[in-house]
């Protein structure tokens, strides 16, 4: 098995596809239940692969409600400055990242962590 990653993770499909439902139905609530109908996975596997990224980049708050960086997130138009947001946010332990619920040895600047291209 797999160790699991010390830094949040969403998986690419979860992320695209939760952001064209919330593009549709900005209100809709990111709860496991919501998650595992949208994505077609049992409740925990949505809680445990999905929501805990999703929270702990700052894109929801622990209600499944999107955060101020997630309706960025969101919209086309704001969606390369979410993403720097959520990444600066993330690398610097700002709010974002203030609630993570991953373990220690978060990357933070001059790190050498590296995007890969493409991701903006």
């Amino acid at each position: 098995m797999a160790k699991p990653s010390p830094f949040p993770v969403v998986p690419g499909k979860s992320w695209y596809s939760l952001r064209e439902k919330a593009k549709i139905s900005p209100n809709t609530k990111l709860n496991s239940a919501n998650v595992a109908s949208i994505l077609g996975l049992p409740e925990a596997s949505a809680q445990t692969n999905v929501l805990r990224g999703l929270r702990a980049l700052g894109v929801i708050d622990d209600q499944g409600i999107l955060s101020p960086a997630g309706e960025k997130w969101r919209v086309d138009s704001s969606y390369e400055d979410a993403c720097a947001e959520i990444l600066e946010a993330s690398l610097s332990g700002g709010s974002a990242a203030s609630d993570r619920e991953v373990g220690g040895g978060w990357p933070r600047r001059g790190s050498g962590l590296v995007c890969p291209e493409g991701f903006w």
